[in-house]
C-alpha cells in the first residue's frame, strides 16, 4: 500500500506524446492514463501493444489504466489534477501482495468505487479540437473545397517542390493537426489525376481531328477505326497510332501551340491547307511532346522537345 500519489507530467513533455499511429494499422494506439499502485505515480502514455492486449503490470493489477483521448500537455495536466483525489483514495485502500508467483494488485470496495469515479471523469471528457493531438487525414481536411488544386494555386503541372512547399504551409497554418507527408501525398495524387485527365482529353481531341481528316478524305474505314479508339478500344488505338503522324504548330518562340494527328500518307500540302495563315516552317513533325513544350527543329523538319534550362 502507498500513501501518496505523485502526479507527474508525461515523460516526453510534448503535445504529441500520447499520439502514435503505427504504419499499416487503421487506428492509432490507445492513449492511457495510468496509476501505479506500487509507486503512486500517475502518468500517461500510449499503448505499444497492437490489438486488445494489455501490459503485464495491468494484467496483474499493479497498474490501473483508463483510456483517454491523446490530450496535449495542458489539458492532460488539468485531467491529472481533477482525478488526483480519487487516485489517492484508490492508493489508500489498495494493496499489492505476493500470490506465490506474482505481485498482484487488489482493490477494496472503496478503491473500486474511486476507480469508477476516475472512469466517470475520463468518460465525461469533451475536449476541444485544439486540446487533442490527432492529425486529420488530408482528404478530410480538404473535403469542403470543390477544386483543391485551383484553391491552392497549383496545377496539373506543378512540381513536387511546389507541392512540398504548399504542404508545409498548410501544416503551419491549419488550426488542426496535419501530417505533412500525408498532405504531400494527397496533393500529388490530385495533381497526377488531373494531369492524366488532361492528357486523355488532349489525346481525344487529337483523335477527333484525325477522324475528321479521314472523313474529308473519304477514308471511312479509318474513321470507324478512330471511333473505336476514341471509345477506349486499346487495340484500335494502337492500330490508329501506328498509322498517324503527329504534327505541331509552333509560335515564333518555337513553343507548341497545337498538335494535329494526320494519316502518315497525308501530303504535307493538305496540312498546310488546314493552316493557310501559318508559314511552312512553323508546321513540323513532332513524334513526342505536348502543347506548351519548347522544341528544336532539325534540317528534316522534325521537332524535339528541349529543356528550358538547356
Amino acid at each position: 500500500m502507498t500513501d501518496k500519489t505523485t502526479v507527474t507530467p508525461i515523460a516526453t513533455e510534448s503535445d504529441d506524446a500520447l499520439y502514435c499511429h503505427y504504419q499499416g494499422q487503421t487506428e492509432r494506439q490507445p492513449a492511457l492514463l495510468c496509476l501505479d499502485l506500487e509507486t503512486g505515480e500517475l502518468s500517461a502514455h500510449y499503448s505499444s501493444i497492437i490489438g486488445s492486449g494489455q501490459s503485464m503490470r495491468a494484467f496483474y493489477g499493479r497498474d490501473i489504466e483508463w483510456e483517454i483521448p491523446p490530450l496535449r500537455m495542458a489539458p492532460l495536466a488539468d485531467l491529472m489534477r481533477k482525478v488526483t483525489p480519487a487516485c489517492q483514495a484508490i492508493l489508500d485502500s489498495a494493496t499489492v501482495d505476493w500470490d506465490g508467483s506474482n505481485r498482484v494488485g487488489r482493490l477494496s470496495y472503496v478503491a473500486r468505487e474511486a476507480a469508477e469515479d476516475v472512469y466517470g471523469t475520463v468518460e465525461g471528457l469533451q475536449p476541444e479540437p485544439y486540446e487533442v493531438y490527432e492529425p486529420w487525414a488530408a482528404c478530410d481536411y480538404y473535403e469542403p473545397v470543390s477544386d483543391v488544386l485551383a484553391e491552392l494555386g497549383l496545377t496539373a503541372y506543378s512540381t513536387d517542390a511546389e507541392i512540398e512547399s504548399e504542404a508545409k504551409r498548410a501544416v503551419e497554418d491549419a488550426e488542426v493537426v496535419l501530417d505533412q507527408d500525408d498532405v504531400e501525398s494527397y496533393l500529388r495524387q490530385l495533381r497526377d489525376d488531373e494531369r492524366y485527365e488532361l492528357d486523355v482529353t488532349a489525346e481525344g481531341e487529337e483523335l477527333e481531328g484525325a477522324r475528321e481528316d479521314a472523313i474529308n478524305h473519304f477514308d471511312f474505314a479509318q474513321a470507324m477505326l478512330i471511333d473505336r479508339a476514341i471509345d477506349g478500344d486499346e487495340e484500335a488505338l494502337e492500330s490508329v497510332m501506328c498509322q498517324l503522324c503527329r504534327y505541331a504548330i509552333l509560335d515564333a518562340q518555337d513553343m507548341v501551340t497545337e498538335i494535329v494527328l494526320l494519316h502518315c500518307d497525308t501530303d504535307d500540302s493538305a496540312l498546310r491547307a488546314l493552316y493557310p495563315d501559318t508559314t511552312p516552317d512553323r508546321i513540323v513533325a513532332l513524334p513526342f511532346g505536348d502543347v506548351g513544350d519548347r522544341v528544336s527543329v532539325d534540317v528534316d523538319g522534325v521537332a524535339t522537345v528541349v529543356d528550358d534550362e538547356d
